[in-house]
């Protein structure tokens, strides 16, 4: 039976064809719906491939790496959070008091933590950010007769 989904006068419907009419126009969303979800499953597994085979390289950079003094269970990361795989420069440790993640618990046996993102702790990070940021140096500049963008061989 070929129905028109679109623009269809319901009130023109024979009464016999409502029915048909409705379950294919539910039919025709749940196809719809199996094929956004293939599509966005092909866009993970590409997005997974793509991740799985991009190699990071170490870069000579200092790193400040800002940590929750609550490690929500986080006792199996790396000291540094595996920044030391990134970098081969230094890795400063900044210490804020506060829960990494501030999800408010459901039950009222638990009292709620307070995450680095709010007050009072998000105004420690930001004078703790704004501090790096005022000891930062300017990088250096290319030598003037260099035509190559940085990291890429002329």
């Amino acid at each position: 039976m070929q129905v028109r989904r679109r623009g269809t006068d319901l009130c023109r419907l024979p009464p016999g064809r409502w029915r048909a009419y409705f379950a294919a126009w539910a039919l025709d969303r749940q196809v719809a719906a199996i094929r956004a979800r293939r599509a966005q499953g092909r866009r993970l597994d590409a997005l997974g491939s793509a991740v799985a085979a991009y190699e990071l390289l170490p870069c000579d950079l200092d790193v400040v790496l800002f940590k929750a003094t609550e490690n929500s269970g986080r006792d199996y990361l790396e000291r540094d959070y595996g920044w030391h795989r990134v970098t081969t420069g230094s890795i400063e440790p900044v210490v804020i008091g506060g829960a990494h993640f501030s999800f408010q618990p459901t039950s009222t046996k638990f009292a709620p933590r307070r995450g680095i993102m709010e007050p009072p702790h998000v105004h420690l990070l930001a004078s703790a950010i704004a501090e790096r940021l005022r000891g930062a140096t300017e990088p250096p500049s290319p030598p003037a007769n260099s035509t190559s963008l940085p990291g890429r061989a002329p």
